[in-house]
C-alpha cells in the first residue's frame, strides 16, 4: 500500500491534470502514511492557490512554519 501511495504522491507532483482528476475523490485521510497525507494537503494548497504543485513548491508548503529554516540560518558550502 505504501508503494502505491508514494506513486500517487509522485504523480500529483508531476502533473496538474492528475490533481484535477483526484481533487474531488481523494482526501488526506485516505492515506495510510501521515507523511503522504501531509504531502497531499500541501499539493491541494498549492493547487488551490492557482499554482502548479511541483517538488519545489510542495515541500515548502508541507513543512510546519516552526520547522522551516530561517534565511539567515542558511549557509552556502563549497563542499
Amino acid at each position: 500500500m505504501t508503494t502505491a501511495q508514494r506513486r500517487r504522491c509522485s504523480a500529483l507532483l508531476l502533473s496538474t491534470d492528475t490533481v484535477a482528476d483526484v481533487v474531488e475523490i481523494l482526501q488526506a485521510h485516505d492515506f495510510y502514511e501521515p507523511a503522504h497525507a501531509l504531502i497531499y494537503d500541501a499539493v491541494l494548497r498549492v493547487y488551490g492557490a492557482g499554482e502548479s504543485p511541483d517538488p519545489v513548491r510542495v515541500p515548502r508548503c508541507s513543512t510546519p512554519p516552526a520547522r522551516r529554516p530561517r534565511p539567515e540560518a542558511w549557509t552556502i558550502s563549497a563542499h
